[in-house]
């Protein structure tokens, strides 16, 4: 029989070995939602009377399972419960709610039998509640390799408590607060100098400020490893990595030209030398953490260059070497990167077809339309029902947000996924107009329906923006089978509160969220959420850059014409031959024009099927 209010639903609850623990979950956590105010300390018995008063006055035909749970969460806010202690009274607290479905106690509450359920009219979602539901097995595929035993991050850390021991040792009459302000010294010179190496790399080399960073990991990773070898902190720099030799000699020191030479000589033999101890420095590293990969020795081999320029560059005899050609620590790097095994180029099967990838996005589309879950559950009586309960908006919202990633990887040439990462909304994803007047905002336009969305990159924004320069690209409003557009979402997204709900609290204007932390996604989210839609969907691992080897792939398939070959080209950034000359904004934008059609061509791949 359906209870009237919660104090006449839990005076008849009969489970004693559970029913305490709901009571306390629901006068504790509950009911401060409804406007209980409680003490810091155990409830007195004003407080319990005060308790019992207002469960008498909350109806439950006026509230739904979903209005109970969301009350619950706000009465974690309200009392300020850690979210470590929040899953036993969140656990109590669904058990009671299962309760009131039983009786039908709930508003809006829908039971429906196993044949009920045909008539749904959302009968498709069930795999809403089963993770491991997967459209597609693509499992035969996936290429099954042993894992390395995963070594420890050597990366130098700037956590002075790291290094207390470290300290106390070399010490042993000072405090810990003394030791912690001679360490934090000494971890300030080590980033100082690490800063103006950065500084060097961006503003005399010229790199982007992400190569620079980059560089800097290997760089920082070196120098743990250097202090893991035995290296005390206090006498770690970069110059242990790279020793430094001026072989410069002023012949007007010296009274005999013979010992002009001797001493030129000397210093240029010491320079060899103290490379061949680097040479021999990053092969132990090598060695020890099994660097194998020559893509990856080059990638540190790069790093140290980089470090030697910085660490030489009032050394080096521009007029004599245009690029470090007369510093011996320099030509051996080179040396070591030139005998680099070539990596042989692997032929891996394509793990999935564009028509397959576009069917794993037309059932993320549909997940994220759907406001409600469809369940079965087995009762005690052994009679299965399907139950209907309505989704909240964080996860409409997730939901959303994947079909979205996944859908700027299709609806246009996939682009490095470091592109679709840092899209942030009114900066490099434009809504509005681009005109050969520039580009006005669709807050200005006199007819709004005619806003579309752009990618508009300046060169520092992304890998080839050297070759490619500032790039404007329209983002095509994709038609679905159902009628609905691509827009449709994205204006769901940004406009309707969705994106909001992620945020979490967090102040940015980043496109694309981490689920669970309302940040920015990385670079390790963002594979790790394209690889969990595949795995999900599919049965196998599909990161976004294997997405760029499945569309080039169809590109060949279907034969398209050598314009839109380059238009796709030039979507994805590639560092081709197309790219010698330096375009302008309107080159590019007649460049990507073919664009339009082929993306609806390969967009419709599969839909009449």
């Amino acid at each position: 029989m359906p209870y009237t209010t919660l104090l006449e639903a839990i005076t008849v609850y009969s489970n004693a070995s559970n029913k305490r623990q709901i009571v306390s979950a629901i006068n504790r956590y509950l009911l401060p939602a409804f406007g209980l105010k409680l003490s810091k300390n155990r409830m007195n018995a004003n407080e319990l009377m005060q308790a019992q008063e207002l469960m008498g006055t909350i109806k439950l035909t006026e509230l739904s399972d979903t209005d109970l749970l969301e009350a619950l969460e706000k009465g974690f806010e309200y009392t300020k419960t850690e979210k470590k202690l929040r899953r036993y009274p969140r656990s109590y607290i669904k058990l009671f709610i299962e309760f009131l479905r039983e009786n039908k106690s709930l508003k809006n509450e829908i039971q429906e039998t196993i044949n009920d359920k045909k008539k749904s009219s959302n009968p498709s979602v069930r795999y809403l509640r089963n993770r491991e539901a997967a459209i597609l097995d693509k499992s035969h595929i996936q290429r099954i390799t042993p894992k390395k035993k995963k070594k420890a991050e050597i990366k130098l850390s700037f956590n002075p408590s790291k290094y207390l021991e470290e300290f106390k040792k070399k010490y042993p009459e000072k405090e810990d607060g003394e030791l912690l302000k001679i360490i934090q010294h000494h971890l300030e010179i080590i980033s100082k100098s690490l800063s103006n190496f950065e500084n060097f790399i961006v503003f005399t080399l010229g790199a982007r400020k992400i190569t620079a960073e980059l560089t800097l990991v290997q760089i920082t990773r070196l120098l743990g490893w250097l202090h893991k070898e035995g290296e005390p902190l206090d006498g770690l720099t970069v110059e242990k990595i790279i020793p430094v030799i001026d072989t410069r000699v002023n012949i007007s020191d010296f009274r005999r030209f013979e010992d002009f030479l001797i001493t030129e000589g000397k210093l240029r033999h010491k320079a060899k030398n103290e490379a061949d101890k680097t040479i021999k420095l990053i092969k132990e590293f090598f060695l020890e953490y099994e660097v194998l990969n020559s893509r990856t020795k080059q990638i540190y081999l790069g790093a140290l260059i980089t470090l030697a320029k910085y660490l030489y560059r009032d050394i080096t005899d521009e007029g004599e070497a245009s690029n470090y050609e007369d510093i011996s620590v320099i030509a051996k790097l080179r040396i070591f990167i030139n005998k680099l095994p070539k990596q042989a180029k692997k032929i891996d099967t394509l793990p999935l077809t564009w028509a397959e990838v576009l069917e794993v996005r037309e059932r993320l589309r549909l997940e994220s339309n759907e406001t409600h879950i469809y369940f079965d559950r087995t009762r005690r009586n052994k009679v299965r029902t399907v139950r209907n309960q309505r989704r909240s908006k964080s996860a409409i919202s997730a939901s959303l947000m994947r079909f979205l990633v996944l859908s700027m990887l299709t609806v246009i040439p996939p682009d490095r996924q470091r592109t679709f990462r840092e899209l942030r909304i009114g900066k490099t994803l434009k809504h509005g107009l681009f005109t050969e007047a520039g580009f006005t905002p669709k807050t200005l336009l006199a007819n709004s329906n005619e806003a579309k969305y752009y990618i508009h990159l300046m060169p520092e924004d992304y890998k080839t923006g050297d070759i490619y320069g500032e790039f404007i690209g329209e983002i095509p409003n994709i038609e679905f089978k159902d009628g609905s557009k691509f827009y449709d979402y994205l204006n769901r997204w940004i406009y309707e509160g969705y994106r909001e709900v992620m945020l979490r609290g967090e102040n940015h204007d980043f496109l694309f969220i981490r689920t669970r932390r309302g940040v920015p996604l990385d670079k390790r989210g963002m594979c790790s959420l394209v690889s969990h839609i595949f795995k999900n969907k599919a049965k196998i691992q599909v990161n976004p850059h294997k997405l760029r080897h499945i569309f080039c792939s169809y590109l060949d398939e279907i034969q398209v014409s050598d314009k839109e070959r380059e238009a796709a080209a030039f979507w994805m950034h590639h560092s081709t031959e197309m790219a010698k000359n330096i375009y302008t904004i309107r080159d590019i934008q007649e460049k990507l024009r073919p664009t339009s059609s082929l993306m609806v061509k390969m967009n419709n791949s599969g839909k009449n099927e």
